[in-house]
């Protein structure tokens, strides 16, 4: 669930989750579990299966349970622009070779399988630093819905032209 989740809840009238109570996070979280693998008149999740639960600790209340959370451990997520700021895993340092979720790769979030697919980068890169005669790492492709690949493909021109991403653009008619 996210901090900011903009889409409507299934168990709470408020629509940021940094607004919830822990309770209330804890059943969103669940509804949404339920809603995901519950289908098809088939029950995997119902609620008599929830014997506890577990809020992050770096979520904390110091204003008090009823008032908005803060996160003392906020998870990056990408913001505009912020793929200039992604290093490759190679760097310009002959014996410096970076491999984590924040390094420039196919998956671009940071996430487990981010930090892995930087990791198969680094490897290669000393491979192919040291000579190694070993084979390089299979590097992976990130999934994408074939409806949207002109979106991409748009996308993409627009970013080597230095313009923003029509998602980033306010409708016609709109004043900024």
């Amino acid at each position: 669930m996210s901090s900011t989740a903009r889409r409507p809840s299934r168990s709470r009238a408020t629509s940021r989750s940094a607004d919830c109570t822990p309770q209330q996070i804890a059943n969103e979280v669940w509804a949404q579990m339920k809603q995901e693998l519950n289908s098809n008149g088939k029950t995997a999740l119902s609620n008599d299966m929830i014997v506890t639960w577990f809020l992050d600790p770096a979520i904390s209340y110091p204003r008090g349970p009823a008032q908005p959370s803060a996160n003392s451990e906020p998870l990056l997520i990408n913001t505009t622009g912020s793929l200039d700021d992604q290093p490759d895993s190679k760097t310009a340092i002959p014996n410096l070779f970076l491999a984590a979720d924040y390094v420039r790769n196919n998956v671009s979030l940071a996430t487990m399988e981010g930090a892995n697919e930087a990791a198969r980068q680094a490897v290669n890169a000393i491979l192919a630093q040291s000579g190694s005669s070993a084979g390089p790492a299979t590097l992976g492709t990130l999934w994408q819905p074939s409806e949207l690949a002109l979106e991409f493909q748009v996308d993409e021109v627009r970013y080597r032209a230095g313009q923003p991403n029509t998602l980033d653009m306010p409708p016609p008619g709109v004043p900024l």
